[in-house]
């Protein structure tokens, strides 16, 4: 009986969300489907905790939209009227705290399709650290969005972009050491097959007579393709771009390499980031397995990847630097491209 009062109420909810004209009658609802959801979950009802969750998301966000189309009054005190019509209630007498009312106009944010698929994903899960997730998640890509445009209007000759992924022409030495090296693997270094540059050259490369953490926006990731023998040196060039290291992600290939100590069959990307950047909307694997193409070409799909993790930036605020060819929806800077 406890489960069938739970789905009941969910129905009726819905229409009565419809039909609702006015904050108080919306924040009745909201505060109904908290009460709902302890039931549920103390039910042990997964089908009702999951209604109560969507009936207490929707009512935010049509709280958010009552907000958006001034139907609230902003004020912390006090009434408001319009002529000598009835007073209306502040967001503080409706209930309506600061936390609440940030949430509802940020859902309101997203178009009916997104909002139905936040709840599809909200739904699949009900427990209040999914929920948590799913609005870090809107989070996200609210702030990306919002550097975007930011960085588009601030867009000179050259960046500001909030997304560089790199992949430097290492100068080879002995294990990665600077002014040393390995006669018997002369033969086989980068330079045999492009120009490369000392780690220093890098750590100072400019685009246009500016530097890369001059053209990096204030708020941005960097993603640094590197070996495992020149690791470290790797992280110095990330901090001397502006960049603080975050984590990193392999790419193993289906072909063993050269090496002094193993075959190498794996390049390292590193990712860092500056200023206030979220990290991504979407969550790749951290191990990428695309077979092997020319010497140092990285693979197209991981470029792809990095598009999902960021779909919001275009050609406009996303830089490849180093580029072996010019990619669609990117700016392409180097001496191949």
């Amino acid at each position: 009986m406890a489960n069938e009062i739970v789905l009941v109420d969910y129905d009726k909810a819905m229409e009565l969300l419809a039909k609702a004209r006015n904050v108080p009658e919306v924040k009745d609802i909201h505060d109904k489907a908290i009460g709902w959801q302890r039931y549920a979950k103390a039910a042990k009802n997964k089908q009702g905790e999951a209604d109560a969750w969507e009936i207490r998301v929707t009512s935010t966000r049509r709280l958010g939209e009552m907000m958006a189309n001034g139907k609230d009054d902003r004020r912390a005190h006090g009434v408001s009227r319009v002529g000598n019509g009835p007073s209306k209630p502040t967001l503080m007498q409706a209930g309506i705290d600061k936390h609440l009312a940030d949430i509802g106009r940020k859902l309101f944010t997203l178009t009916a399709k997104e909002f139905k698929l936040f709840v599809i994903d909200g739904r699949a899960d009900v427990q209040r650290t999914v929920e948590r997730t799913t609005l870090s998640a809107l989070r996200r890509r609210q702030r990306h969005r919002s550097i975007a445009a930011a960085a588009k209007l601030l867009l000179e000759n050259v960046g500001p972009f909030p997304l560089i992924y790199a992949d430097p022409p290492w100068q080879w030495g002995n294990f990665g050491e600077i002014g040393k090296q390995n006669e018997k693997g002369l033969g086989r270094s980068p330079d045999q097959h492009y120009p490369t540059l000392k780690y220093e050259e890098i750590k100072a490369f400019e685009v246009a007579g500016k530097t890369v953490s001059n053209i990096a926006h204030k708020d941005a990731a960097l993603f640094l393709w590197c070996t495992s023998a020149n690791l470290p040196y790797a992280l110095e060039v990330m901090v001397a771009w502006g960049f603080e290291y975050k984590t990193h992600a392999v790419w193993v290939k289906d072909k063993s390499g050269l090496g002094l100590v193993f075959r190498n069959k794996h390049e390292v990307l590193l990712y860092g980031t500056r200023g206030r950047m979220p990290g991504p909307q979407y969550q790749p694997p951290s191990v990428f397995s695309f077979p092997r193409g020319r010497h140092s070409a990285k693979p197209p799909e991981i470029r792809t990847e990095l598009e999902k993790m960021y779909p919001d930036f275009d050609a406009k605020t996303r830089l490849e630097l180093f580029a072996r060819g010019k990619a669609e929806g990117w700016s392409s800077y180097g001496l191949e491209a």
